[in-house]
Order: C-alpha cells, then sequence, then structure tokens
C-alpha cells in the first residue's frame, strides 16, 4: 500500500500538468523541463545501480563472444590477403549494364511471325479496313451488317 498511493497520486498529478499545463506552455520551458527530467532520471538511474556499473566492463561482455569474434576476424584476413595476392582489385568487379536496349530492337522473329498470321487473315488494320460511309453501304449491299448492328457499334 505504501507504494500503491503515491503512484496513483503521481498519475493523477501527470494527468492534470498534461492536461492543463503543457498546452499552454512554450516549447522552451517544455524543452528544459524535459532536459531536468532526464538528468534527474540518469542520475536516479546511476546510483541506484552503481555497484553494477562498477562490476561490470565491457571487456566482461567481449569474453562470450572471443571464439565467434577470433574466427571472424581470421577469414576476413584470409579472403584480403588472397585478394591482394592474386592482384584482384575492387575496381575490377564490373556490374552488369543497365541499359535498356534500343525500340529498333524489338521487333524479333515472333513479332514478325504474329504479324504476318494477322495480315494472312485479315485482321490487321489497313486504309481498306476504315469503316467509311462507302465500306458501310457495301457491308449492307452484301448483307453482312444491319442497321442494329451498326447502332451498337456507335
Amino acid at each position: 500500500m505504501e507504494f500503491f498511493l503515491p503512484s496513483v497520486f503521481l498519475i493523477m498529478l501527470a494527468f492534470f500538468v498534461s492536461i492543463y499545463l503543457v498546452p499552454k506552455a512554450s516549447i522552451i520551458i517544455l524543452g528544459g523541463l524535459s532536459l531536468l527530467l532526464l538528468a534527474f532520471a540518469v542520475y536516479n538511474h546511476y546510483s541506484f545501480f552503481a555497484n553494477e556499473y562498477r562490476i561490470m566492463t565491457w571487456a566482461d561482455t567481449a569474453k562470450k563472444f572471443a571464439p565467434t569474434l577470433l574466427v571472424t576476424l581470421v577469414i576476413i584476413m584470409m579472403i584480403g590477403y588472397l585478394l591482394f595476392a592474386t592482384g584482384i582489385k575492387p575496381s575490377d568487379f564490373k556490374l552488369p549494364s543497365t541499359m535498356m536496349p534500343s525500340a529498333n530492337s524489338a521487333t524479333n522473329p515472333v513479332t514478325t511471325a504474329i504479324n504476318n498470321g494477322l495480315s494472312a487473315t485479315g485482321m490487321t488494320n489497313s486504309a481498306s479496313d476504315t469503316l467509311t460511309a462507302e465500306n458501310i453501304q457495301k457491308a449492307k449491299n452484301a448483307g453482312l451488317i444491319d442497321q442494329s448492328a451498326l447502332n451498337m457499334r456507335v
């Protein structure tokens, strides 16, 4: 209970401060208050965990990873020596060209065969296939189309 009531009071105080005071405060006041609270939190954290910071060093952590680090370092040095000994330089590795082929190279035997097939079946657009009044009249006289078909196309 000794931690519960002060926590509830602190939460209520933070709620009222954030609702009523923060929107009316300037940026300089909020920034300064944030820096003060950050400094207080760092000091409080360091004073609470001072013993752990004194015993802990970076070398203790590195001892766990020493075999992996050593093997990785040896492999990297071996690769570097082999590249140096063979004379391969990083500039020798070239990326493939990213240039697009020209538009003239787009026609190939497959598209030529498709065009020949379409022209053989009469499905290509030529000047005689356009819908002119004369072609429509010829088609009506031949009985190929009627007026309802023409109305659907319009």
